[in-house]
């Protein structure tokens, strides 16, 4: 029997738990996986890395699992990032960006920028928000790429010598991916046998090694296979599978029309297709995307989209994330059935302002972007299909410039001094000597901070060359160079509104109302409020702050953001691009959290601070409508990477059609104030302390952190207990 088997096949889908790599059909044990890639020799890193990439694919033992359309691996991949080819990359990676580091100054500025030195930033090399041109790599496939990009070689009339390193390195690597998938193909034809779906999967995988896909079957099993090269070998995120209904409606229609596949079929051929991601347990969910409008500006939702949402919801997956592109004209239907997902607490989605990511991008690049043009990647950010994509280097915690601006540049948690000297509190007769002071460690902190990204932006392609995914762009191809040399670069801000509360409260209650004096209020903070709980509950229960639509409040955080966009929107990056920035915490409202000192706003230390454009935890007391339109007073399109907003429902106001119709209703709301995405919970403050001390009885209970969805009783306590003030807020 060929299909309706799903149910039955699950529980031996999961390749990573249950691998069948035979030790004569090449490498499986780490450590000499390990030794080979360190014993590679060639003229360019670009060569070394090519390589090392052709070892894997040519020497590790590969499992193709009979049971699943898709199934396929390599030895050494399995779940939660044991050891294996991603592992041994990472270390060359490692390797070579601590020789261009160790030593040098850069090397002090990243400690003092780092959450584990005084949490003023966070940084790292960012080669986990790329996308592959998907468009090019289904048409061509791989022996396609290799073909155009030795075209596009044969068009230099001379090389230099990085240029030919360029080039040889994707003949290496296409060719490896050719023959790796030969050799999947060679194994499901030794297990041919073993089930009825085998024959059809030897033909899917010759076709791959032979040419581009042909049908929806082969162009979701290269999607795949390019997923797993780029992902685990190439140790580049594909951090999108792409617009897939409208990458794979060519295929759809073909394939109705020929009667090749029925509708069901497909549904259940996207059912195995999806849950194996699932079974590599993505840290921040793997995204995919829907929706959108066509080349004409009608919505492009499909019959298509449909089966891909059915399939989605019917595999009761828990990592898969859908971002979906949305405005106005978005059909009812579409809203209706994804929210109903969400108050079911099964599934994970965004929904995406295509025409506010439209005029967003226009900003980045200079020229006329069409909604049809974008495409999205990471947790919910938009890029355009195609083109240079973005970086996102550094973030910066907003909220330690105001710890900086009391002790004057020291952190008074670390006690190391990561600012500036400024005024002692003493010596700040008006809020705005105090403002002057928190600016002053603004400045500081972005430019130290860009001059770790500006070294980043340098050396992206030096540490980690990627020539699979640079043979799909051909901006990359046309100019010879590797496609990390290339794009814009993004700072993240974190704690916006936090920072807001802050510096509204030090207005309102030092300067204002005079209920403390500024150095009273930070020695307050020195003392995380101990023998100031009086004051802290003054600060803390305080009605103005960000995200109650309120005038001076929201103004503080429209003032902040326009601010740090100034310091940092048009500079000129090292990839021929320039900056931008964006607002988005993602987990890093609690990690950099924990290393922000207490706060003016009521905030104790190490708790978290506010979480993308939302309001701080417990804050947004006027409800999930005031607080969206605080959040759009902020100029968006001026945010082209990332300024998301989540809400918490309490499951009473989601009940029914009624409350289906109010939650389609305030994403419409939020497209209308020019929200640029939109994510949420409906949850329940009670299951979720039954969770808390029951895990066993709620192993399936999900819970949207920020980009993702996680496992409500795989999180930390402090993580639960913040979900849980959030939907006792929301009743």
């Amino acid at each position: 029997m060929l299909w309706n088997r799903f149910a039955q096949d699950r529980d031996a889908l999961d390749l990573y738990a249950h691998p069948r790599f035979d030790p004569a059909d090449g490498v499986i044990e780490e450590q000499e996986a390990a030794d080979a890639v360190a014993s590679i020799t060639g003229r360019s890193h670009a060569i070394v890395k090519a390589k090392a990439e052709s070892f894997f694919l040519e020497h590790c033992a590969v499992d193709v699992n009979p049971k699943c359309w898709f199934g396929a691996n390599f030895a050494g991949r399995v779940p939660k990032y044991v050891r294996g080819p991603n592992w041994a990359m990472n270390r060359l990676k490692g390797k070579w960006l601590k020789e261009l580091t160790e030593g040098k100054p850069i090397e002090k500025t990243m400690e003092a920028m780092s959450e584990r030195f005084a949490g003023a930033g966070a940084h790292g090399p960012d080669h986990e928000h790329w996308v592959p041109d998907w468009d090019a790599a289904l048409s061509l496939g791989f022996p396609g790429l290799r073909r155009r990009a030795r075209e596009y070689r044969a068009q230099f009339s001379s090389l230099t010598p990085a240029q030919e390193d360029y080039f040889d390195a994707i003949e290496i690597v296409l060719t490896s991916c050719i023959r790796f998938t030969e050799r999947l193909a060679a194994q499901a034809e030794e297990r041919i046998a073993e089930d009825e779906r085998m024959p059809l999967r030897v033909r899917c995988l010759r076709q791959l090694a032979s040419g581009a896909p042909r049908d929806i079957y082969e162009a979701l099993q290269f999607i795949y296979l390019f997923h797993l090269i780029g992902q685990f070998i190439e140790v580049a995120q594909v951090r999108s599978l792409g617009d897939i209904d409208r990458l794979l409606l060519p295929y759809y229609l073909r394939d109705l029309y020929r009667g090749a596949y029925t509708r069901e079929q497909v549904k259940e051929l996207f059912q195995y297709f999806f849950l194996l991601y699932d079974f590599q347990n993505h840290k921040y969910n793997q995204p995919v995307s829907v929706g959108g409008v066509d080349i004409f500006g009608n919505p492009a939702f499909t019959d298509l989209t449909d089966v891909i949402l059915d399939a989605y919801f019917d595999a009761e997956l828990s990592n898969l994330k859908i971002h979906i592109f949305v405005n106005e004209n978005t059909p009812d239907p579409v809203l209706r059935k994804a929210m109903d997902m969400i108050r079911r607490g099964r599934g994970s989605f965004v929904f995406m302002n295509t025409d506010i990511g439209a005029q967003a991008m226009e900003k980045v690049y200079h020229r006329p972007i069409a909604p049809h043009m974008l495409g999205s990647q990471g947790c919910y950010n938009f890029n355009v299909k195609g083109f240079p994509q973005h970086a996102n280097q550094t973030r910066i915690n907003l909220v330690k410039a105001v710890e900086l601006a009391f002790f004057e540049g020291t952190d008074p948690l670390s006690g190391h001094f990561v600012g500036v000297k400024t005024k002692p509190a003493e010596e700040m007769a008006s809020f705005a000597d105090f403002k002057a002071a928190f600016d002053r460690q603004m400045d500081s902190l972005t430019e130290q901070n860009l001059a770790i990204s500006d070294f980043y932006d340098s050396v992206m392609a030096v540490i980690n060359p990627c020539p699979l995914f640079s043979s799909t762009f051909a901006f990359s191809l046309r100019e010879g160079r590797d496609c990390f040399t290339f794009g814009p670069t993004s700072v993240l801000m974190m704690g916006l509104g936090t920072a807001a509360d802050c510096l509204m409260m030090v207005k309102k209650h030092v300067f204002d109302q005079r209920d403390c004096t500024l150095a009273e209020l930070r020695e307050a903070l020195r003392a995380d409020w101990q023998g100031h709980e009086p004051l802290r509950l003054l600060m803390e229960k305080d009605p103005d702050k960000y995200g109650n639509d309120l005038e001076e409040p929201d103004a503080f955080a429209v003032h902040l953001s326009e601010d740090m966009i100034r310091r940092v929107r048009g500079r000129k990056n090292c990839r021929g691009s320039e900056y931008i920035c964006h607002f988005e915490t993602i987990d890093r409202c609690f990690r950099s959290g924990s290393v922000t000192g207490a706060t003016p706003d009521g905030r104790h230390a190490h708790a978290p601070f506010s979480k993308n454009l939302n309001a701080a935890f417990g804050q947004d007391r006027r409800g999930v409508t005031s607080m969206m339109i605080s959040a759009c007073k902020l100029d968006t399109t001026l945010m082209p990477i990332g300024a998301p907003v989540d809400f918490m429902l309490h499951p009473s106001a989601a009940q029914g059609e009624e409350g289906l119709d109010a939650m389609v209703q305030l994403l419409r709301t939020f497209l209308r104030l020019g929200g640029y995405a939109l994510q949420g919970n409906v949850l329940d403050a009670d299951i979720l302390r039954e969770a808390q001390k029951h895990p066993e009885r709620y192993r399936n209970l999900q819970v949207r952190v920020s980009g993702w969805n996680w496992n409500f009783v795989d999180m930390s306590k402090e993580y639960q207990d913040v979900f849980i003030q959030q939907a006792e807020a929301a009743r």
